[in-house]
């Protein structure tokens, strides 16, 4: 599996076989002069964009004039809409020369559209691409989807290039890059402090299907495996900044030695621990990582992000005594990282008590 950022803050999780998406992140928030109540649209319709649903976000963009929006909310809606319009028709079912990136794009690039427009037909949108794949990569039809994609890694390789393939959320993912390096990094976790090595991806000629169907207002910011964490520098501009060492590196941290301390955890499990261990740093970004998390709210297990992000908010006003769906924003900085801090500690010791937990290295 693995998992992914988004930019709104971003970061989302893939279920390949050795991985974990980390989180999701959507755009900025509109400009000052956009309407409060379309800046709220739009937000929304960013959220649905990140659990595919593409008929809720057409309707909800759909009622939003362009009038007034400033040049990135405009150029956001056309092209959102039109993503979410008729998809291109698509030749690269047939094994022809050439190479294969380019044209496994295409093929994943009609797939992602066909089942966000309409989640009704996403599995029949499911085996034409499967088809798809086996023809590029001249694999038979028949063969395990898995396989198809481990053998479209190994060719993407031998191009040059490098890829993930697998399953992001709702859909199946496509990411290929040209550039990577690595180096070792120390994160202090409520848990403890954690070394990990992270490979930072730069170069991207495709950044999944959350960053393709919004038009780069949303997309992956990165995943953890047990080989290190993978970070995607596009994503944050500065991997400096406090974004990125709390939306990725704390989370992917937490990740990671959860990996390692709690073997066997579910994909939501995993998900709502390092979103705690998110809050339990986040000062410049508190606003934006809360504002994350209610807008990808679920109640299906098998989304871990949506899923978790409900469940880490409900955890947060229960300690606080706050009431259901209360605001957290006033809460001040320092309580609510206190807070979520306590909230994983507590989570850390109920593991441990049901035998279920390590130690965690100081």
């Amino acid at each position: 599996m693995f998992r992914l950022s988004f930019l709104f803050p971003l970061l989302p999780r893939l279920l390949a076989p050795s991985a974990l998406l980390a989180g999701l992140m959507l755009s900025p928030p509109a400009g000052a002069g956009t309407p409060a109540a379309v800046t709220s649209a739009l937000g929304n319709a960013k959220g649905a964009l990140l659990q595919a649903d593409g008929p809720r976000a057409r309707e909800i963009l759909a009622a939003i004039s362009p009038a007034g929006l400033d040049q990135a909310d405009e150029s956001f809606l056309s092209c959102a809409l039109s993503r979410l319009g008729e998809a291109p028709a698509d030749d690269t079912a047939s094994p022809s020369p050439g190479r294969l990136a380019p044209r496994l794009l295409a093929a994943y690039r009609r797939y992602w559209q066909d089942s966000v427009r309409d989640p009704a037909l996403r599995d029949e949108a499911g085996r034409r691409l499967r088809s798809r794949v086996a023809a590029l990569t001249g694999q038979p039809e028949g063969r395990d989807f898995a396989r198809l994609e481990r053998v479209a890694k190994e060719r993407l390789r031998a191009e040059g290039v490098h890829g993930l393939l697998g399953q992001t959320g709702r859909l199946r993912d496509l990411m290929i890059w040209r550039k990577q390096t690595d180096r070792v990094e120390t994160v202090m976790l409520p848990d403890g402090r954690q070394r990990t090595k992270v490979f930072y991806l730069d170069d991207f000629v495709s950044r999944g299907w959350s960053h393709f169907i919004a038009c780069g207002a949303t997309g992956t910011g990165g995943w953890a495996t047990r080989r290190g964490l993978f970070a995607i520098v596009p994503a944050y501009g500065d991997t400096a900044g406090e974004e990125f060492r709390v939306n990725f590196l704390t989370h992917e941290s937490q990740h990671f030695s959860d990996y390692r301390r709690f073997p066997g955890l579910k994909g939501w499990e995993l998900e709502y621990r390092a979103k705690l261990a998110e809050l339990s740093v986040a000062d410049a970004v508190r606003e934006k990582t809360l504002r994350r998390f209610a807008l990808n709210q679920g109640d299906d297990p098998g989304d871990a992000h949506s899923f978790a992000d409900r469940r880490v908010l409900e955890a947060l006003r229960l300690r606080l005594g706050l009431q259901p769906e209360e605001d957290l924003l006033p809460v001040p900085g320092v309580r609510l990282r206190q807070t979520a801090r306590d909230a994983l500690l507590a989570d850390s010791a109920r593991r441990r008590t049901m035998g279920a937990g390590k130690p965690a290295s100081r």
